[in-house]
């Protein structure tokens, strides 16, 4: 049933291709080696988008940043950035900012998230791997920015300084229109982890013409 869920999302998501103004912004705080970041992602975040039936000119815009912190460099965090579960994931956490940086396509950071978080266990290789396969005629371009010193500590520091204004501890945070609406998997989440309760909730806050699927949420 997931695997299902996944093709269906993807081939929604392929849609969004031409630009437009998104009806809702969502924020996610998150490391990309936390659990329940994939599951955020698979359980309950991509089955209330397909519910939306969004399409390409109707779509939300997703921005994922993450919570890492500053330290002295040394044999574990060379970079002198650490993260929760380590250089691994602080590896993964610039992929992804690098993807978001270069890949314009609506929704196309979000489409790279679903993909290494498929594999999450093999972050950042997992990452490199859907760059290959998503991306494939940007790869060089990517990987040189990785490799750039100055320009993945200013895409760490970007994106540790959005965690810093979110406000946001746990992972992973979300926000709808820049209000905190959960702390997945925990206590502090009012929409819970029900689908069509995300559903509804990005439905009511829709700037402009809503999605066909709102009109099935009533």
């Amino acid at each position: 049933m997931k695997i299902l869920s996944i093709f269906v999302l993807s081939v929604l998501l392929a849609l969004v291709s031409v630009r437009a103004d998104p009806g809702l912004l969502i924020n996610i705080a998150a490391m990309s080696k936390c659990p329940d970041y994939r599951d955020l992602v698979f359980n309950t975040l991509n089955p209330a988008l397909e519910m939306l039936q969004i399409t390409k000119t109707n779509y939300p815009e997703i921005k994922t940043d993450f919570i890492i912190a500053q330290c002295d460099p040394s044999q574990d965090f060379p970079w002198g950035w650490s993260s929760m579960h380590g250089q691994s994931e602080l590896e993964g956490d610039l992929w992804h900012k690098i993807v978001a940086s270069v890949e314009q396509t609506p929704l196309a950071s979000y489409r790279f998230a679903q993909c290494y978080l498929a594999h999450q266990e093999d972050v950042p290789s997992a990452s490199v791997d859907c760059i290959k396969k998503m991306f494939p005629d940007d790869y060089a371009k990517l990987n040189q920015k990785f490799n750039s010193g100055p320009i993945s500590d200013h895409l760490l520091r970007f994106t540790y300084a959005a965690v810093q204004r979110l406000g946001a501890k746990w992972s992973p945070t979300v926000y709808f229109n820049g209000n905190s609406v959960c702390e997945y998997n925990s206590k502090n989440c009012m929409l819970g982890d029900n689908p069509a309760d995300w559903a509804k909730a990005m439905c009511s806050l829709w700037r402009g013409e809503q999605p066909a699927g709102c009109a099935n949420l009533q």
